[in-house]
């Protein structure tokens, strides 16, 4: 079920209009999530892999994931956005960042680490991709 959300979050974002043709095909197979995760009110996700090259490795970091306003921060851009909590359950927390020209939506599994990622916008012209990765 994980391995076809992720191949239809890809496929929803490989056809954004204006976009150049993406990979039709991301999934989770072959990550391990990290040993001993236990979901927490903040957590650091790494970018394994993702449909730009430039994107893996990069550190995400949720924080307020246990409170009713999250915020997220980027490797690199030294501050945090607020994030909205889209949806959540036992299981997963769905979050989004919207600024005036993109959207970032990560899904969270709350009992392996695993997260995806998409997003979209039309800063400098119009862009959309996917990642999936890990957090601990």
């Amino acid at each position: 079920m994980r391995t076809k959300l992720f191949s239809i979050l890809l496929l929803v974002v490989a056809t954004f209009p204006g976009c150049k043709p993406q990979p039709t095909e991301l999934d989770s197979t072959g990550i391990s999530p990290s040993p001993g995760f236990i979901y927490s009110d903040t957590l650091t996700g790494t970018v394994v892999r993702s449909t730009a090259r430039k994107d893996i490795g990069e550190q995400i970091t949720f924080i307020g994931l246990i409170t009713p306003s999250p915020r997220v921060a980027f490797s690199g851009t030294g501050g945090t956005s607020p994030m909205k909590i889209l949806g959540e359950t036992d299981g997963i927390i769905t979050i989004q960042l919207f600024t005036g020209h993109s959207i970032d939506t990560f899904v969270i599994d709350k009992k392996t680490g695993l997260f995806s990622r998409s997003y979209s916008g039309t800063s400098s012209g119009s862009y959309a991709g996917a990642a999936i990765g890990t957090c601990k």
